[in-house]
């Protein structure tokens, strides 16, 4: 009930089906609140910037309330939309990636690893930087020592890695436990514009391996390739229907401006009737 009443940060440490249900509730409230509107209900005019209205609440200072609808109907934030490479927390992205580049050029085995510095923004460290215990999926997915050694381990951070078998895992718990994480106040100044994170890492031969990272693969300004995309719709999609139903969406979700949104939802149904 609480997770259901505001978007509540309480939830990064709970059951992974709560965190699911806070995201999938505020998108059935747009929905039922574009419902209600078609049908004459109303609400408050001044439900942003009133004496009592969001600002307030959610901010306890003052808003530029104007800013709100700066090109609103013709500028839509949905084309800005970021697509998560990464099954972790945006915050841990870009430190993922420059682990990733990293590992890509050099072939480092984890267990030559002697430490991983991660320098980073401020928000970053304060929500990710702890290590998660590994009893947790979505712990993990929003600690990024365990994020990094998942990667280093497993070689992926899709769905696939998060598991409970393979944060459990030992290596994981092990290189987790070698990874520090400082901020650089320069990069607070450029946050969100930038997520900025630096890496390094060190190995038993005395090498230094270093990457900084100012955009994600996935952001807008560097986004994924249509491949990249469906790629991780198979893979995710993978979890719950079958290779049938998963093809049938693909063709589906790419020519959604001409179909009905029936169409869709037909499809998604209950997933273990698809199997």
């Amino acid at each position: 009930a609480g997770l259901q009443s505001a978007g509540l940060l309480e939830a990064l440490k709970s059951g992974e089906t709560g965190k699911s249900l806070q995201v999938g509730k505020a998108a059935q409230s747009g929905v039922l609140a574009a419902l209600l509107a078609q049908q004459g209900a109303d609400g408050p005019e001044e439900i942003f910037e009133g004496d009592k209205g969001f600002f307030k609440a959610f901010s306890g200072a003052s808003c530029e309330a104007a800013t709100i609808c700066s090109g609103l109907g013709h500028d839509f934030s949905i084309t800005e939309v970021y697509f998560k490479r990464h099954a972790a927390c945006r915050h841990v992205h870009p430190a993922l990636d420059g682990v990733a580049e990293i590992i890509a050029e050099q072939k480092i085995e984890p267990a030559t690893i002697r430490s991983i510095e991660v320098e980073t923004y401020s928000i970053a460290k304060h929500l990710t930087g702890h290590l998660a215990s590994a009893n947790s999926v979505l712990a993990a997915k929003f600690s990024m020592p365990v994020a990094i050694a998942l990667l280093l381990v497993q070689g992926r951070t899709d769905a696939v890695a998060f598991t409970e078998q393979n944060i459990a895992d030992p290596r994981v718990g092990e290189i987790a436990g070698k990874v520090t994480i400082t901020v650089n106040e320069a990069w607070d100044s450029v946050y969100p514009a930038k997520r900025v994170a630096r890496v390094r890492i060190k190995t038993s031969n005395h090498k230094l391996h270093e990457k900084e990272v100012s955009f994600s693969k996935g952001e807008p300004e560097f986004p994924l390739t249509v491949d990249e995309l469906m790629a991780k719709f198979e893979t995710n999609a993978g979890l719950v229907y079958s290779e049938e139903i998963i093809d049938r969406l693909k063709r589906t979700i790419m020519n959604a401006v001409e179909l009905d949104a029936a169409d869709l939802t037909s499809l998604l149904g209950s997933p273990g009737s698809h199997r």
